[in-house]
């Protein structure tokens, strides 16, 4: 119980700089390089590493969301953050039950791997936000 809790102290501390970072970063170097490096990263990551990689893309995501919603910036990222709710839910009970039906290695690894169908999406965004 002490080992899983401090695994998730770890990735949540992580995550805490991982935001901090991928919203820096996205603002210098563009949306795009940024959520493709996350997605390079997060599968071959673990714990705090894990963390800085997986909720970095949060702030990036949100500034697109803004970025692409001018005058409506308030609706679209409570959809968007609704929507982010929604899919993280229903993908912890899909991971779930990989682990009951495979064991954690297996449901791990596909897990991380079905992560990686986002990188079409990620290489079809702009290079800069709108206007700039």
């Amino acid at each position: 119980m002490a080992l899983g809790g401090t695994g998730l102290a770890a990735l949540e501390l992580g995550g805490v700089g991982g935001a901090f970072l991928g919203g820096w970063l996205s603002d210098r170097v563009g949306r795009r390089p940024v959520l493709v490096a996350v997605m390079l990263v997060a599968p071959l990551a673990m714990l705090a590493v894990l963390g800085l990689s997986v909720f970095a893309s949060n702030p990036v995501i949100l500034a697109l969301v803004q970025d692409h919603s001018a005058g409506r910036r308030g609706a679209a990222n409570g959809l968007c953050m609704g929507m982010a709710f929604a899919t993280s839910s229903g993908a912890l009970v899909l991971v779930g039950w990989l682990v009951d039906m495979l064991g954690f290695q297996t449901a791990f690894a596909i897990a991380a791997c079905l992560g990686l169908f986002g990188m079409p999406f990620a290489l079809r965004l702009p290079l800069s936000a709108p206007g700039k």
